[in-house]
């Protein structure tokens, strides 16, 4: 399973709350579970118990990646793969 790095502060701040320090369990014998596992085990308790920390977590991950997913690099993008070429 890929995430993009959304995902990844996401889970990375959850772990940092919930103050869980190892890896995710992985079940099935395959890295694509470890996932649904930490979705299952840490963001969805999260969301549905700790709504100030889910909070928290969604603001810290628009801040750090509000940088580059925003609509002028989009914009740049898009016209720099259209019309310039």
């Amino acid at each position: 399973m890929v995430f993009d790095c959304r995902w990844t502060v996401l889970f990375h701040d959850a772990l940092r709350l919930r103050g869980a320090h190892g890896e995710a369990s992985v079940t099935g014998g395959g890295e694509e579970y470890a996932g649904y596992d930490k979705l299952e085990q840490i963001v969805l308790p999260l969301y549905y118990e700790n709504r100030s920390g889910w909070i928290a977590v969604m603001k810290g991950a628009i801040a750090k990646n509000a940088l580059y997913f925003n609509s002028h690099r989009m914009l740049r993008r898009y016209t720099s793969n259209a019309y310039v070429r």
